[in-house]
């Protein structure tokens, strides 16, 4: 639930096995920027989300106003994830020049 958030050049790492190991769950935040950063996690890389169930709904705060450009994912379950917690809703996303160096070099 925050607002006016930069992360730029950050490197995200935890153990490929680990449980609920997302690199950066972005919650119920307005006007957000995530750029050239890096992940290598056990579950999802990026995650937007908004609130669950009941609470989420009650709170109806979206997640809205995300730029996330040329950042890199090694592993994860999911590169860039809108979801699973959404009660609240999102707006006006954009996500940019996504990369598995594995992959793409």
């Amino acid at each position: 639930m925050c607002e006016n958030v930069v992360i730029d050049g950050i490197a995200v790492r935890n153990p490929s096995y680990s449980q609920n190991g997302d690199g950066l769950d972005l919650e119920s935040c307005k006007n957000a920027i995530v750029v050239n950063s890096s992940f290598d996690v056990g579950d999802d890389g990026i995650c937007i989300k908004s609130g669950k169930d009941e609470d989420g709904r009650r709170r109806g705060m979206p997640t809205e106003n995300v730029i996330i450009d040329n950042c890199k994912v090694f592993k994860g379950h999911g590169g860039f994830v809108v979801g699973s917690e959404m009660s609240g809703g999102v707006k006006n996303i954009s996500a940019l020049n996504f990369r598995n160096p594995k992959t793409y070099g």
